[in-house]
């Protein structure tokens, strides 16, 4: 009977061992079903120092729009009026004149409505996940303003 209580001591007493060397790990997964889209510019401003009836480009290499988003997305552009001018298709009393190209010899006019900078920049990480660019602005042939005139060319990127 010793024998008996003896070995289920043992017995007991090694289960106990096993159950506080044994132990649990664990993994939490998050998973978001939202897409990221996140555009980003390599240009924030542009000074040219085209005058009064006068035109003025960059290189076509001058800005990168980069897609650092998870997503391949559409690209819009689109530019505003100034405070004394407006953004017409050309120059003219007041009117100045934007536009952009990707190669250097054709450009395409900035509006104040949206318009497709690039249908398809893929994702962050994928070949081709930017475009270059550069702009154009024909300045106004004359102005009732003698003031420093400034405009904003926005780009907006939607997921595919």
């Amino acid at each position: 009977m010793k024998k008996i209580v003896v070995g289920l001591l043992i017995t007991t007493l090694i289960l106990s061992m096993l159950s506080v060397q044994a132990g649990t790990e664990t993994i939490t997964i998050t998973m978001d079903p939202q897409e990221t889209i996140n555009i980003e510019c390599n240009q924030s401003a542009w000074d040219p120092s085209a005058k009064l009836g006068e035109n003025e480009a960059t290189s076509a290499t001058w800005g990168n729009l980069t897609n650092e988003g998870d997503v391949a997305v559409l690209v819009n552009i689109s530019a505003t009026n100034s405070t004394g001018w407006t953004l017409e298709n050309t120059a003219g009393h007041n009117q100045f004149n934007l536009s952009w190209t990707t190669d250097g010899s054709a450009f395409t006019l900035i509006t104040t409505d949206d318009q497709t900078f690039d249908a398809n920049i893929p994702a962050s990480g994928q070949s081709g996940n930017y475009t270059t660019f550069g702009l154009k602005l024909y300045m106004p042939t004359s102005t009732s303003t003698g003031d420093v005139q400034t405009s904003t060319i926005t780009f907006t990127a939607t997921a595919l």
